[in-house]
């Protein structure tokens, strides 16, 4: 598995907001690090197919975060393996909270390039590295454990 690097760069905060719901504003890094751990859980079921530790981090209502997990099914389909194609968390750009228990944090992805094999070891498909992604993800963040409520993805 590949660990995920933390973002140097300093986040935009929208102040306001973060006045109007301090409780969650509290827990901001919180918000961080189920995001950091998500991209790691991603990256375990690539390597695995297994899904125990993405599961455990969204809510069973999180459509998108189904899609992921249901592509991820999709690439093991008939004993098919990969190699490479991990994700990484390349920066936090915003955050701030949007309800008292909610926490929104926008972030920039990347992936690796990867390669997919049969079963039988055969080099299927080998794909570049794609531009990087823009993923908006809503955390809540006083929820035991907090979990991802949605998540959103499109181009940087």
């Amino acid at each position: 598995m590949t660990a995920t690097a933390s973002p140097s760069a300093t986040p935009w905060h929208d102040t306001q907001r973060e006045a109007f719901y301090p409780e969650a504003t509290a827990r901001e890094d919180l918000a961080i690090h189920v995001i950091e751990q998500f991209f790691d859980a991603v990256n375990y079921e690539l390597d695995t197919d297994d899904e125990t530790l993405l599961r455990s981090l969204f809510r069973p209502d999180c459509e998108n975060c189904l899609r992921a997990m249901e592509s991820l099914h999709e690439v093991h389909r008939n004993g098919q393996t990969t190699r490479g194609g991990h994700y990484h968390l390349v920066s936090v750009d915003q955050i701030w909270p949007v309800a008292p228990s909610v926490v929104e944090v926008r972030v920039t992805g990347s992936q690796d390039a990867g390669q997919l094999f049969s079963a039988s070891g055969q080099l299927l498909s080998s794909y570049p590295v794609p531009p990087n992604a823009y993923l908006q993800f809503f955390v809540d963040v006083k929820a035991s454990p907090p979990v991802v409520l949605q998540y959103a993805a499109g181009p940087a």
